[in-house]
């Protein structure tokens, strides 16, 4: 993976940005590693993962190693701030590679650690919707509406499972199936 994202920098020397800090305090090197974690989940209102982009993970090590290892004081335009920090090249630079190499490990191991444990709260909800919208699709004309809002009251109280989803998929599949339900 070290290599990996050894590749990713390229030089490019009409930037003028200069390396202030060589090495991070352990407190920094916390926030620089969960800074880029955090930059690669999408969170719902609660906090909870509801999603994981890949290809922030490389932008937020950028991001994070112009501000705290550099001068460069970003602004309000990301597109902007991309273009101007993608072009440094950390391994290059005179900073303790060592420390940034474990940085770079702990932000694999945290973000793959975080999709596992996002796969793991996904997979039996999508298991649960696919076997209710199997069950009704076997329905046929035996299908009401009205007679499932029981079971929906029910599997709204168990944690995790989104009424409002659960109904939206049920409706749909009844909608393209209209002619079979009553």
């Amino acid at each position: 993976m070290i290599n990996k994202i050894k590749n990713i920098f390229t030089k490019n020397k009409s930037n003028k940005i200069n390396i202030i800090k060589t090495h991070l305090a352990l407190e920094e090197m916390f926030q620089f590693v969960n800074n880029c974690v955090e930059m690669c989940f999408l969170q719902d209102v609660e906090g909870k993962d509801i999603d994981y982009s890949p290809l922030w993970k490389d932008i937020a090590i950028l991001n994070c190693f112009a501000e705290y290892y550099t001068d460069y004081k970003s602004s309000d335009d990301i597109e902007e701030n991309y273009l101007t920090y993608k072009v440094l090249n950390p391994w290059k630079s005179k900073i303790d590679l060592a420390q940034f190499a474990t940085m770079m490990v702990a932000i694999d191991e945290k973000v793959e650690y975080r999709k596992a444990k996002l796969l793991q709260t996904q997979t039996p909800l999508a298991g649960l919707l696919d076997e209710i919208t199997s069950i009704i699709k076997g329905l046929g004309d035996n299908f009401n509406l009205d007679a499932i809002s029981d079971l929906t009251k029910m599997l709204g109280n168990i944690e995790g499972i989104d009424n409002e989803k659960m109904i939206k998929e049920i409706v749909s599949e009844g909608a393209q199936n209209k002619d079979n339900v009553k």
